[in-house]
């Protein structure tokens, strides 16, 4: 094999190495999430008052934002991340006593409980 070949083979491995350790790192964060959710009636999320509708949820590790169709923030909390009993089965927010309590991202054996 050429010199030349083995060099571009070998560059060729480490690139792909790379970027699949990469993906499974980014894939198995914990404590970060990102889904769309439907909020289906008006909620207040800390002291912001969200109206119903399709919202655009990322959280971190410690804050999680909300953002309409439009991709404007238009709250951010903070939050604690919580170990579920299982996988969530889909993305949703839990509305207590008309506050979001907590988002559930779906195949996220962890949710992000809102600091209140």
């Amino acid at each position: 094999m050429q010199p030349r070949l083995k060099l571009v083979l070998a560059t060729l491995f480490v690139v792909f190495t790379l970027s699949v350790s990469a993906r499974s790192r980014a894939a198995d964060a914990p404590d970060q999430g990102k889904a769309d959710v439907y909020v289906a009636e008006t909620s207040m999320l800390g002291s912001t008052k969200l109206d119903a509708g399709s919202y655009e949820v990322k959280a971190d590790a410690g804050n999680a934002t909300f953002a309409p169709d439009n991709g404007r923030v238009v709250a951010k909390v903070s939050i604690q991340w919580k170990d579920e009993t299982g996988k969530s089965a889909s993305s949703n927010v839990e509305v207590t006593d008309g506050k979001i309590v907590a988002i559930h991202f779906k195949g996220k054996s962890r949710y992000a409980a809102i600091s209140q």
